[in-house]
């Protein structure tokens, strides 16, 4: 296949799952969601390796395999790519890396297919553009923060989210290199408020915010100021430039909602390294 003919079929397949889900361009996803809606099982399991994919055997559902090992951003676009395998019919696979790379043996036109699916499926680009055109931000001058704010209104990993705007020429070449010198880790430095342990955080600035927003225990969220939080799951630290800053303290299901911003989501909250089904990840301890 073509790069062209491999990109219009991995578009055309994500845009006739977000046409079947109910959701436009426009909308973020979560994988978790989508799986389980198409009724494909994932399980979180405590393995070295991305993910796996096994098609459907002996009358039981299709299964998604994803280790507990991955940051949550990779584990979501690792989904995605091994949710690719199922709806192109690829059969059972195992991806030990995610990282492919052209030229290398395991890269072929399937590999390549799923992984162009996946970030089509999680990111389209007309939403990209709107997310950046909502908050006054140019794609080829913003800078590694608002990338990484855009990245968790999408909720895939910061670095996936570059890469992806590379390959589709949204941005150029030296621009992808320059954002690529950070880390997640400095950026949680780089934000004004209090010293924090370092850990994964999400930023909500509430401009637009998705309906459900997945965290683990002792991940950060920053949430616009003013918002309010039902339960104690999440734990009021500060205040910083980006907004009030929470900790996740155990798993659960909250509500969060922002009159001034008029936007309210469930954050569901999963123990980490939580093994099991993804859909009871979130189930309080006893």
């Amino acid at each position: 296949m073509s790069l062209n003919s491999i990109y219009l079929a991995a578009a055309k397949k994500a845009e006739k799952i977000r046409i079947q889900l109910g959701k436009n361009s426009f909308d973020p996803l979560s994988i978790f969601d989508v799986c389980q809606s198409l009724d494909v099982t994932v399980r979180f399991c405590d393995i070295n390796m991305e993910g796996m994919y096994i098609s459907q055997t002996s009358g039981k559902f299709p299964t998604i395999l994803l280790s507990n090992q991955r940051p949550m951003p990779r584990r979501v676009y690792n989904c995605a790519h091994e949710l690719g395998h199922h709806v192109f019919g690829h059969g059972s696979r195992i991806d030990m890396l995610s990282d492919h790379k052209t030229g290398t043996p395991s890269y072929n036109p399937e590999e390549r297919l799923v992984d162009t699916f996946a970030g089509i499926l999680l990111m389209p680009i007309a939403s990209i553009h709107a997310e950046f055109k909502r908050r006054g931000w140019n794609l080829a001058t913003a800078t590694q923060l608002n990338y990484y704010n855009i990245s968790c209104f999408f909720g895939v990993g910061y670095q996936t989210l570059v890469k992806h705007c590379l390959l589709n020429d949204l941005i150029s070449e030296g621009k992808a290199n320059s954002l690529l010198k950070t880390t997640p880790a400095k950026l949680l430095k780089s934000i004004d408020g209090m010293a924090l342990t370092p850990a994964p955080f999400k930023i909500i600035d509430g401009l637009s915010a998705p309906k459900t927003i997945d965290l683990e225990v002792n991940n950060y969220l920053f949430l616009p100021t003013g918002t309010s939080i039902e339960g104690d799951h999440l734990q009021p630290l500060s205040n910083s430039s980006v907004g009030e800053i929470f900790v996740a303290q155990k798993p659960g299901v909250i509500r969060v909602n922002n009159t001034k911003y008029d936007f309210g989501a469930f954050v569901r909250i999963q123990n980490n390294n939580y093994v099991g089904l993804a859909e009871n990840r979130h189930l309080e301890n006893d």
